[in-house]
């Protein structure tokens, strides 16, 4: 039985090497500290490969765009109010309409509002909210994902500086939510960024100085992943098992990434990188005028950021080829 586990571990960890050997630029270490990045876009992916971002706008009211071919918008959203930090979005992963000929997930979208209070919109074929959750006051961004019970979870950064959440069930309604609770990790200097591992949650986020390095809570367990200094808030992306990503924008001002394994069991930690992103010629994806957002869906890593002209830009990965594409979406000023 213990060869047996030793054998499946490694061919685990195998890929998420690969995978970062793939992506990674220079294993170097930034240089001198640079002016810190905010989020603002925050994308989803579905097993369709289509694509959703939702952004706070110039005018502070919920912007959306959607990928199902082709892209659509932006979208604005002025019924959802003014928001008090830019959104995160996550979609279902069972559930779906067929909407304009085309089939289309459930999106759940969470921010921070100007009341320093949760609040919560969801899409399944048509817009439902805002709905306001309370579980305030939050002190950064919320972070959303859905949960193995068809659930969702939300984390943020609590005003005690620690790791805080809380959890819905199935039917999403403003009264069925559970919350808040304090995970007692921190303290946190950036949002938290959130994934699901095996129904539990996984959260990473920026520490507090002189490293500003990566840290991550798993079942029940804070580890200091390392890759430091960071220059933004974190966004960890789940793939297979334990294997995880984080990408940000390093004191070079550009999109860097690192990856790890963590296994309980013997409480192993495997870490890959950090390096730098760099598109299929070589070059860097440029300088990051927000910190990045991450989704990875059927060997397909997507990575979207406001660029410093304020517009959309957006990386992708497709394992099969290894090799990073850039495009400008438009979309702003964002």
């Amino acid at each position: 039985m213990l060869r047996r586990f030793v054998m499946v571990l490694a061919a685990l960890v195998l890929p998420l090497a690969t995978a970062v050997a793939a992506i990674a630029g220079p294993a170097a270490q930034p240089a001198a500290a640079a002016s810190w990045h905010t989020p603002n876009p925050s994308i989803a992916v579905d097993n369709y490969h289509n694509q959703y971002v939702f952004w706070k706008g110039t005018d502070g009211h919920l912007w959306e765009t959607f990928y199902d071919g082709s892209w659509h918008g932006p979208i604005g959203l002025p019924q959802m109010g003014i928001l008090g930090s830019p959104p995160s979005v996550t979609i279902s992963p069972v559930r779906s309409v067929i909407y304009g000929g085309r089939t289309l997930a459930d999106q759940y979208v969470v921010w921070e509002g100007g009341d320093h209070n949760l609040w919560f919109a969801y899409w399944d074929g048509s817009w439902h909210g805002p709905s306001k959750l309370g579980f305030g006051p939050l002190a950064s961004q919320p972070s959303v994902s859905a949960d193995g019970s068809n659930g969702l979870v939300v984390v943020w950064k609590g005003t005690d500086g620690g790791l805080w959440f809380a959890r819905s069930s199935p039917s999403f309604s403003a009264s069925g939510w559970a919350g808040p609770s304090s995970i007692g990790e921190g303290p946190l200097n950036s949002a938290p960024s959130l994934t699901m591992g095996g129904g539990g949650i996984d959260a990473a986020w920026t520490g507090q100085s002189p490293q500003y390095d990566l840290w991550y809570h798993t079942a029940g367990t804070l580890i200091h992943i390392g890759f430091g200094p960071l220059d933004s808030p974190p966004s960890i992306v789940g793939l297979y098992a334990d294997q995880r990503f984080a990408f940000w924008v390093g004191t070079d001002g550009t999109l860097w990434s690192g990856g790890w394994t963590y296994t309980a069991l013997n409480n192993h930690l495997q870490t890959v990188g950090p390096g730098r992103i760099n598109q299929s010629n070589g070059q860097s994806m440029g300088l990051l005028g927000s910190a990045p957002s991450a989704a990875f869906n059927t060997q397909t890593y997507y990575v979207v950021w406001q660029g410093q002209d304020n517009a959309l830009w957006e990386a992708t990965l497709n394992l099969s080829n290894g090799n990073w594409q850039l495009q400008r979406l438009g979309m702003g000023p964002l």
